[in-house]
């Protein structure tokens, strides 16, 4: 089908769940509007200014070289691509909406999902053209509805081996999943499909978390050699496995020199900006993290990192700091009502970032354990085990204390600050 190979992460680039076509929009600090629901399909409610914004305007026409060819697989795929970019860069719940609404008219073979195509691992749209049916896993992994996505990508694997956008989607929607050694698997026969950069990327990507911090570094640095200087999405993907893998290593310095050169790369990547401005935090530089996001908190992910910044900056004591007590409120009432919005509209994919809203802003220890163990049932990158056990430890859950603990043996997870977590846990018991 063409297109960009790409390896994002679920759990971080589209942080929000977008079922059908739903925008819920909040000032800071105004309150929740009452929600207008048309009686009509034919009722605009909202008109964008396409005029005013070029990435609009050529998605508007895609949209109309589609619509007048609604059966044309080639317009159809055109358009879920660019949607999803548009998701990507911006963050908008509105696009991955739209790709769906697409994407459902070729859903033929519906009716399969409820029979025996089911059991069978076919996809809801297994009569789709193929590239068709690994947009629609995309999708499905963005919403974190992995074992959805999963069924399709496995479809369209059993049907064409190698296929390399499928390969590397299952491979990310698997190592999200913490299933390490089904993911490198997926890596390895991604040579043939895809060449030797992208097996080495996607092989780094596994094994920076699975106690290979160098080998993953050298892959990365070998794929940084052979890419075109034009390659935008390649470069951030092997800068951003380049800071993770530090990051593992305990080398905070030199992750943060990565991830400034991911941004440099590529400024519009929201995965390796929040995941800079974690690192910041950690190192204690919250100022920063503000500069990073000011203007950006539309995104939910920015937004939770503004407010830990606010709050930390607040607590600092530094003269001049200019925080306001009513800022940090401010901040604070808005992710509540955006989590709110999600819950109502059936959103789970915030629950990390809710979590630690609860956990790092709210210090409620039982409610931030709560929802980490929801968040861990669905997904279970570093991030989230990490959450897990920084909200048992705080509420005393000495059981979800031995079951990450437990899982990480298991699954040969390697990360500094899981392990010093862990070291915590064990000083303190013993």
């Amino acid at each position: 089908g063409g297109g960009e190979l790409t390896m994002r992460h679920p759990g971080g680039v589209l942080r929000a769940s977008w079922r059908g076509c739903v925008l819920t929009a909040f000032a800071a600090g105004a309150a929740i509007a009452a929600p207008h629901i048309p009686v009509d399909d034919r009722e605009v409610v909202e008109t964008l200014p396409v005029r005013f914004d070029p990435e609009l305007s050529a998605l508007a026409g895609l949209r109309g070289a589609w619509l007048r060819n609604p059966a044309d697989a080639a317009s159809a795929e055109a358009l879920v691509r660019a949607y999803i970019a548009a998701a990507r860069r911006n963050g908008d719940p509105r696009f991955l909406g739209y790709a769906e609404s697409v994407l459902a008219r070729f859903d033929a073979g519906a009716a399969a999902a409820s029979g025996a195509g089911a059991a069978a691992g076919a996809g809801p749209d297994s009569t789709a053209p193929i590239p068709l049916r690994v947009l629609h896993a995309t999708v499905l992994q963005s919403l974190h509805r992995f074992d959805e996505a999963l069924a399709v990508l496995t479809a369209v694997i059993d049907q064409q081996p190698h296929d390399a956008q499928a390969l590397l989607t299952r491979a990310t929607v698997l190592q999200v999943r913490g299933r390490y050694a089904e993911a490198r698997h997926d890596c390895g026969q991604l040579w043939r499909a895809a060449g030797e950069t992208t097996t080495a990327l996607c092989l780094a990507s596994v094994a920076a978390v699975t106690g290979g911090e160098r080998a993953a570094a050298a892959l990365a640095e070998r794929a940084l050699r052979s890419l075109r200087d034009n390659d935008q999405a390649g470069r951030t993907w092997a800068l951003t496995l380049l800071a993770e893998s530090a990051l593992r290593a305990g080398d905070l310095a030199a992750a943060g020199n990565h991830f400034e050169r991911a941004l440099a790369a590529d400024p519009t990547d929201r995965y390796a900006r929040a995941a800079y401005c974690d690192l910041l935090l950690r190192r204690g530089e919250p100022q920063k993290v503000r500069n990073l996001t000011a203007g950006m908190l539309r995104d939910d992910n920015l937004l939770l990192r503004h407010a830990l910044a606010l709050q930390a900056l607040a607590n600092s004591g530094v003269r001049g700091s200019g925080v306001a007590p009513r800022d940090l409120q401010a901040n604070i009432a808005l992710l509540r009502e955006r989590h709110a919005a999600a819950r109502l509209r059936g959103d789970r994919t915030h629950l990390r970032e809710e979590a630690r809203l609860q956990l790092e802003l709210l210090h409620d220890a039982g409610a931030a354990l709560r929802l980490a163990r929801e968040n861990w049932a669905v997904q279970k990158e570093p991030a989230d085990a990490e959450l897990l056990l920084a909200a048992a430890h705080a509420a005393g859950d000495q059981v979800t204390l031995r079951e990450v603990a437990t899982w990480v043996r298991a699954t040969g997870l390697h990360d500094s600050r899981i392990e010093g977590l862990l070291q915590t846990d064990r000083q303190v018991r013993g």
